[in-house]
């Protein structure tokens, strides 16, 4: 009785969750349409790292839910590291190139705001990870620790 308590109760949690990455995903294609129009002045390798390892993420995490499948709740809490080195990088390195030339900073803010929304979708889905694990083991813990930026 107790699981079927934490199940109905996450679902209600997971939902807010998926919400909330919706939300992202909307302004993310806002941004893009701004972008869309002129030439990308900036490389955006890590962008799109970030970009598929957070897809899989989301995708990943509502199969565990689904599935209840602990193996994946870990992969996609360890996927995690990967999207904020991504973002690490990007954002150190855009910072850098709108210091060196100030033509960038319009298009280089954007694009720190696709990889902001970005890694926060990583971190819901791992919220979403997170109660998969409490559902399935009755633990309430913090898988990832966050770094601090």
């Amino acid at each position: 009785m107790s699981r079927d308590l934490r199940v109905i109760g996450n679902a209600f949690k997971v939902i807010t969750d998926l919400e909330r990455i919706g939300d992202y995903a909307v302004d993310i294609a806002k941004t893009a349409r701004r972008l869309a129009a002129e030439p990308y002045l900036i490389p955006l390798n890590d962008l799109d790292r970030m970009a598929k390892a957070t897809e899989w993420m989301v995708r990943e995490c509502i199969h565990a839910y689904v599935e209840h499948d602990l193996d994946l709740v870990n992969q996609v809490v360890a996927r995690d590291d990967e999207v904020d080195d991504c973002y690490d990088r990007l954002f150190t390195d855009l910072l850098d190139r709108m210091e060196r030339d100030r033509s960038l900073i319009r298009q280089g803010t954007w694009i720190l705001g696709i990889a902001r929304f970005l890694e926060r979708i990583a971190d819901h889905a791992v919220n979403v990870a997170e109660r998969v694990y409490y559902v399935e083991t009755g633990e309430l813990k913090q898988l990832h620790q966050d770094r601090p930026r």
